[in-house]
């Protein structure tokens, strides 16, 4: 479980996480309360969570706590859980594109590289090299981003 902690939202990355659809609440009272002991964050009020969905990689939660006083008031937590199917793209370095990747589609994107993963496609081994790159931004990028294939010829 990775996290990001940004000023209005929390992400988690849960590599190899899916949507079980019994105790989904529960569920994510857990991953609050694991928040709460690691990083000291104390959870009341209401919460929109954004569940991203892949079936390569896992899910990407987004925790955004909506101000609204009256939660506040008698310290509950009460959640809105979205669950989005989106495509995950990753972004990666073109150096370590080129010599350890190939036979592979590629999106080139305001000067960046992004991944889209085929289903055969093990990238285990890239998971510490890349960012992901999923919802509204992952659509623009394959939307408006020019499709670079990667052969092993290109490389010499």
């Amino acid at each position: 479980m990775k996290t990001i902690i940004d000023n209005d939202k929390i992400i988690i990355l849960l590599h190899n996480k899916y949507i079980k659809k019994d105790g989904l609440k529960e569920y994510f009272k857990h991953i609050l309360s694991l928040l709460n002991k690691k990083y000291n964050i104390e959870f009341n009020g209401y919460y929109n969570i954004d569940v991203y969905e892949d079936t390569k990689y896992g899910m990407v939660l987004e925790i955004k706590n909506e101000d609204l006083e009256y939660y506040n008031y008698f310290n509950q937590v009460d959640l809105n859980i979205n669950i989005i199917n989106s495509t995950f793209l990753y972004r990666i370095n073109y150096e370590y594109l080129s010599k350890n990747i190939n036979n592979i589609t590629c999106y080139k994107y305001m000067d960046n590289m992004y991944l889209k993963m085929d289903d055969d496609f093990d990238f285990i081994h890239l998971i510490e090299y890349v960012d992901i790159v999923y919802g509204e931004k992952a659509k623009e990028i394959l939307r408006y981003g020019e499709k670079v294939n990667i052969w092993k010829r290109w490389l010499y």
